[in-house]
């Protein structure tokens, strides 16, 4: 009902990933950290979901105004996400290639599309016509070695079993429905 969606690595909100909400977020957040900077901060023009910037900001900016930065490559959450819903299902029938439709939506070249995929998990291989494979790469655990756990018992030499003391047991309401409980037993 609040418009808040969720990714498979972000939570969003698609209302503020908007030209003016972006832009009022990076206020915002320079006035909330104190961050004094000369001239423009880095957003990107006419409402495109990535841009090269080599700016220099502190790396929870990008987060708070919906993008992710990947060396100089910033990409908007949303777009992110569809690329990462679009390699998962590709990789369920495999190792596949880069392909346009990957790059297209982001607005990337080939090395960039590279660095949001290994972000993404995915292992990649670089083929002799410049194209790369990806592939999810099995990780080895190594096995912990586990003791093996030894059950103690102890025997007592008195055989002898006493019973505790009914002392200081409290006597029962003869009329209450735990008491004729206890008569059953």
């Amino acid at each position: 009902k609040l418009g808040i969606r969720i990714g498979a690595k972000f939570f969003f909100v698609p209302n503020f990933l908007k030209k003016a909400s972006m832009e009022l977020l990076a206020v915002l957040w320079c006035v909330f950290n104190e961050h004094r900077f000369d001239g423009f901060l880095p957003l990107p023009k006419d409402g495109r979901v990535s841009f090269e910037s080599q700016n220099v900001m502190k790396k929870e900016y990008w987060p708070a105004i919906g993008y992710i930065k990947l060396n100089n490559f910033a990409l908007r959450v949303d777009v992110f996400e569809r690329i990462f819903f679009l390699a998962r299902q590709k990789i369920k029938n495999g190792p596949f290639l880069d392909s346009s439709d990957l790059m297209n939506p982001v607005g990337c070249d080939r090395n960039q599309l590279r660095d949001i995929l290994i972000f993404c998990g995915f292992s990649a291989l670089k083929l002799n016509n410049d194209r790369d494979l990806y592939y999810n790469e099995i990780k080895k655990h190594p096995k912990k070695t586990t003791k093996e756990k030894v059950k103690k018992i102890k025997i007592n030499k008195n055989t002898k079993t006493t019973k505790p003391s009914n002392k200081n047991k409290k006597l029962a309401d003869p009329n209450s429905p735990f008491a004729v409980l206890e008569k059953l037993l």
